[in-house]
């Protein structure tokens, strides 16, 4: 199943202006009480944790479609650079520099846009054998922010590895990250 990523951005948009526009008619009064300001202010947070949400789910919905698991593998196992990686690599790097990332999740989306730059650079060069270091490099900060995303956008805490581990759900939430686990719906 292939999702497009422009249409998920624009109902994320339209979304948002509609919270927006909501907001302002229902103020309509006095901006010096300060009841209604909280209210006024408090709405307003709430538009904005949801812009971030859909934001970072149609970012991770990119790095899906794109394929990250597969690239990397095919990078690692090619003997020539495929012209179609860049595309794909320069897709996830902008869509991830596009985010307006929650201040827990900044360090590591600064570390996954390192590593996508640099492995889009090695693919502009055409220099295999750097890029067979950044895309398992990138692979593994997309898997840290990811996990951490998911569980922002679902309102929920993150589980520490060991936790996950502990419990089984790594190799689970591993098999359910997959694009063909995406496309067949589970």
């Amino acid at each position: 199943m292939k999702f497009n990523v422009r249409a998920i951005a624009a109902v994320a948009v339209l979304a948002i202006a509609a919270g927006a526009v909501f907001i302002a008619a229902c103020g309509g009064g006095d901006d010096t009480d300060d009841a209604q300001a909280q209210v006024d202010q408090a709405a307003l947070d709430a538009v904005k944790e949801q812009a971030a949400k859909a934001q970072i789910l149609a970012t991770m919905t990119v790095f899906r479609v794109d394929a990250m698991h597969e690239l990397d593998d095919a990078v690692s196992e090619a003997s020539e650079i495929d012209p179609d990686w860049q595309g794909r690599v320069t897709r996830m790097r902008r869509a991830t520099a596009s985010v307006v990332w929650p201040a827990d999740m900044k360090d590591m989306a600064a570390t996954l846009l390192e590593k996508l730059t640099s492995l889009e650079a090695a693919l502009t060069d055409e220099n295999l054998e750097d890029a067979k270091t950044y895309a398992p490099e990138a692979h593994a900060a997309w898997h840290e922010l990811d996990h951490d995303a998911y569980a922002y956008v679902a309102w929920e805490e993150a589980e520490s590895e060991d936790e996950a581990s502990a419990t089984g759900d790594a190799g689970r939430a591993e098999e359910e990250n997959s694009p063909s686990a995406s496309a067949s719906g589970h």
